[in-house]
């Protein structure tokens, strides 16, 4: 009985786990960037301590991790090129092109990989292939995210704001409705952190983002300096899956039946 129990208080916390999406709000993020020189590292939310990884060797307009946590990007000449990029090495390597510039993108919950500009795309990850969506009504300033189950992008001021704007997407149509300004300009990375925040990049800036109206709240910054790390032209946050906490706990189980006694009846 006294096994039993423990397992079902394990198994109770593996439900609230995957219920949470095995987060802690507030917690610090490790966001991966790449910035206006094309160099590919990772940001600490909490501190905006940078760390540059290595070149891509080419322009870059944005990036997005896959559910595997491998890392696309979008570059190159005009901004029409679809490149793997390797996360240790920061080396870009290109997989097609697709014909048009796209500069936000991001990767659904079912692995589709969304792109923008002034309408929403599916790319093709084998072949770099668009399949139009529809306009969006709005240019893309230079990310997507999604968060809460909706499709966010950083859209361009559309006149008025003096500043960059939250815009929610249909993934069906892809009609943008506006959410409201951010507060800044630039606003060139978005992603959901594990957290299920929705984080924004501007310049050397990390923000949070209220996605009821869209404004911008500064977390961290680092020091821009020539010939380094410089501003976001685009960022994503890596989200473990719940099957990874579904291993974790179904581990924890088993180890914790190992280390019990043997009981004679």
């Amino acid at each position: 009985m006294h096994i039993k129990f423990h397992i079902w208080v394990l198994g109770c916390a593996l439900i609230n786990l995957l219920a949470t999406a095995d987060v802690v709000v507030g917690s610090p993020q490790t966001i991966w960037v790449v910035d206006g020189n094309g160099f590919l590292g990772t940001v600490d939310s909490a501190t905006g301590t940078p760390t540059i990884i290595g070149s891509t060797e080419t322009s870059m307009s944005d990036l997005a991790i896959d559910a595997s946590g491998n890392l696309w990007g979008v570059g190159g000449a005009g901004f029409q090129k679809l490149f793997t990029i390797d996360e240790t090495t920061g080396l870009a390597t290109l997989v097609g092109d697709m014909g048009a510039p796209i500069n936000s993108l991001v990767f659904g919950p079912d692995g589709t990989l969304y792109g923008a500009y002034s309408s929403l795309v599916k790319i093709n990850t084998t072949t770099a292939a668009l399949t139009l969506v529809g306009p969006t009504g709005y240019q893309a300033a230079g990310d997507l995210a999604f968060n809460g189950g909706s499709l966010y992008m950083s859209g361009a001021d559309p006149g008025g704001f003096g500043s960059d704007v939250l815009v929610q997407l249909n993934t069906t149509t892809g009609v943008g409705t506006l959410v409201g300004p951010f507060g800044v300009t630039s606003m060139l990375g978005l992603a959901t952190g594990t957290d299920g925040v929705l984080y924004g990049g501007s310049g050397n800036h990390i923000v949070t983002i209220d996605t009821a109206t869209g404004a911008a709240s500064p977390l961290s910054m680092w020091p821009l300096f020539n010939g380094g790390f410089s501003g976001v032209y685009g960022m994503d946050i890596a989200v473990p899956e719940p099957a990874t906490a579904l291993l974790l706990i179904g581990g924890a189980a088993l180890a914790f039946r190992r280390k019990q006694p043997i009981r004679p009846r």
